[in-house]
């Protein structure tokens, strides 16, 4: 996610590490050290389970404990999803880490300790079985897989946690089979996206893309549609740390693929991508409403085919009717600018957003912000990263007199005025109470399929 609140945050999991149907909780006293990774994985409790779900509430008596479980056999070809959760709330020292290790206790094939949300006690993610080898899971607290421990630190204190083992669930995730590997390469052979409703006020709905990459030449479509009222569709590729690189790809999902993302229309045309680095990478699309698009799953320009060439990409999608795009108003002008309708925050602050076009050929769009002597403001302004057929998408910001105090023109990425000001003008700083004026252009390129634009507001507390 971007440093800047938007709209779009994603609601809590329906039914995720909550027990359903069928499935089962234990309550255990687990294995503590001294004892090793190979005996603690030989003598591991063994995963049964029910309904596609094993559900498993347990307690480390001791900060420098381990929880050991065995996945006996696995078919190979599923799909694991992993998550842990810390039930001792008051004590934040506790950040479990979830592992799967091979019988050995030593051969590492993924690791987490964060959830898809970004939340630093809990974990959640989602792994590829690709062998009948059978994987010792392990539970433990951050400090310990760090070996950061000091001798005595955290003993007698009784730690607390949940861990959910689902077998190709379906509840959140859209996975690819085999059989629809050898066909998903077209528009014609895609796989619709399953989208699941989180939120029904906000229209926020999410899912999860799983897949693998059988080859160089291997692209796997997914046909998504967008609502019917304007909204911001968010893709996350969930390819924490190993992305790739098969040094370091036990510190994340344990994906040996590199991927990269893109959005075509139904014409073909590439609307949106993005060609992630090593770590998490998130593409941000604002589509046409009621509008099919595909998305495309490639390997990176870079990328060399592994042993687990797997990979998680979540779709979020959320209604932006509360800044809803309407025909272009007469604001032209700074006389005539528009005023940025502001919310207040719990800490004091205001945000706000506009959705707007520019419309016709040669328009600009001025919008104002009154501030107060010494508070923040931080911008986030976008076209054509976000989907728009407008180029050149430029960004100014003035003063009552009319003069620029920054000025930018979008680049792949969005105008970010957040942090780094000595280099964009960044976050700026009243000294005075004043208006500031924010202008709008662009470059029309000949019958642009779209002219939206989003920005969004964020002003910070006086101190």
């Amino acid at each position: 996610m971007n440093c800047f609140n938007r709209k779009f945050i994603a609601a809590a999991i329906i039914g995720s590490i909550l027990c359903l149907p069928g499935c089962h909780s234990t309550t255990i006293t687990e294995f503590e050290t001294p004892i090793t990774d190979a005996e603690g994985c030989a003598t591991a409790l063994p995963v049964a389970f029910q309904n596609g779900v094993f559900l498993h509430t347990g307690e480390i008596s001791d900060l420098s404990g381990v929880a050991y479980f065995v996945l006996n056999s696995p078919a190979p070809g599923d799909w694991l999803l992993l998550e842990t959760r810390n039930d001792e709330l008051m004590l934040p020292t506790f950040d479990p880490v979830v592992s799967i290790y091979a019988m050995n206790g030593t051969t590492r094939y993924a690791a987490m300790d964060d959830g898809w949300s970004g939340l630093s006690r809990d974990s959640f993610f989602y792994y590829h079985i690709s062998s009948a080898e059978s994987l010792c899971i392990k539970v433990e607290s951050y400090d310990r897989w760090t070996d950061s421990l000091s001798p005595g630190e955290g003993a007698g204190e009784s730690l607390n946690y949940t861990l959910r083992l689902a077998q190709n669930e379906q509840n959140l995730s859209t996975y690819e089979t085999a059989s629809q590997d050898a066909d998903n390469d077209s528009a014609s052979g895609s796989v619709a996206v399953q989208m699941h409703e989180q939120d029904a006020a906000s229209g926020l709905s999410m899912g999860w893309i799983l897949g693998e990459l059988s080859s160089l030449t291997d692209g796997d479509r997914y046909r998504f549609v967008s609502s019917p009222v304007e909204s911001i569709a968010e893709l996350n590729v969930n390819l924490d740390g190993g992305n790739g690189n098969p040094e370091n790809a036990a510190s994340g999902t344990g994906s040996t693929a590199k991927i990269a993302i893109q959005i075509l229309d139904d014409t073909e045309t590439v609307v949106a991508e993005l060609v992630p680095g090593a770590q998490t990478s998130t593409l941000s699309f604002l589509p046409q409403p009621s509008t099919a698009y595909y998305i495309r799953v490639i390997g990176a320009p870079d990328w060399q085919p592994g042993i687990n060439d797997f990979y998680s990409v979540r779709v979020l999608s959320e209604w932006l009717d509360e800044y809803p795009m309407e025909p272009d108003a007469a604001n032209d002008t700074m006389e005539s600018a528009s005023e940025v309708s502001l919310m207040y925050t719990e800490d004091g602050g205001q945000r706000g957003a506009v959705l707007g076009q520019l419309t016709p050929d040669g328009d600009v769009d001025f919008y104002r912000i009154a501030l107060v002597m010494g508070e923040n403001l931080a911008v986030f302004c976008a076209g054509a990263s976000l989907g728009s057929g407008l180029e050149n998408f430029t960004l100014s910001a003035l003063d009552d007199t009319g003069a620029a105090v920054v000025e930018q023109t979008e680049g792949d990425r969005p105008i970010d005025w957040s942090d780094n000001p000595a280099a964009t003008g960044g976050i700026l700083i009243s000294d005075r109470d004043e208006t500031v004026y924010f202008r709008i252009s662009a470059f029309f390129p000949a019958q642009p399929a779209s002219r939206f634009y989003y920005c969004y507001f964020e002003i910070s507390p006086t101190k």
